[in-house]
């Protein structure tokens, strides 16, 4: 990603988009609409912190490059921030970056309801929480934080659930067509 002029405020959305579908899209135009950050940065892991096995990484950054495409361009960035940092994907690694390299400041974080309940297992959390403001995508099923912005829970779509349909030999509708395209062409989670 190339950055041509510093943002005031940026919203990062990191997540393994393995693959990305119309809930991450969604969670996108609502936090552009909702909120007064300048851009969001679609942030694909590229290794999981946990391990969890994932399409190849140049190949979820096109399908991210799809979904995200209907989305205000000029606002919208599909960042390779992680691969250049290499190594194990942490937020507060990528933050810290960020803040280093770009000098941005403003950072907020997007982040499932379902995973916010897990911050305790994140590096550095205390410190991530002081440099970073939090926009906490609703889940079914899970709590809403107090003091936290928080959507309504959004459309409910899982990456695994799709991934699972595509190994049963059917197709989801609940991936945008160009990423349904790509799933076809490089034959993934067949």
């Amino acid at each position: 990603m190339v950055l041509h002029e510093k943002p005031g405020s940026i919203a990062l959305f990191g997540g393994s988009f393995n693959p990305p579908h119309v809930g991450h899209v969604m969670i996108g135009t609502w936090v552009l609409s909702s909120s007064d950050v300048e851009q969001l940065w679609v942030v694909p892991t590229w290794h999981h912190a946990f391990s969890k096995a994932l399409a190849d990484y140049d190949i979820r950054c096109s399908m991210c490059t799809a979904a995200f495409d209907a989305l205000d361009n000029e606002r919208v960035k599909i960042s390779t921030i992680e691969r250049d940092i290499g190594g194990e994907s942490r937020t507060i690694d990528t933050v810290e970056y960020i803040q280093s390299r770009y000098g941005i400041d403003d950072i907020r974080i997007v982040v499932g309801a379902d995973i916010f309940t897990e911050r305790h297992l994140w590096k550095r959390w205390d410190d991530l929480s002081r440099l970073c403001t939090f926009i906490v995508i609703g889940r079914e099923g899970y709590p809403v934080p107090e003091g936290v912005a928080t959507s309504p829970p959004l459309l409910a779509v899982s990456s695994t659930d799709i991934r699972k349909y595509i190994s049963e030999g059917q197709v989801p509708t609940t991936v945008p067509s160009d990423v349904a395209s790509i799933i076809r062409a490089k034959r993934l989670y067949a």
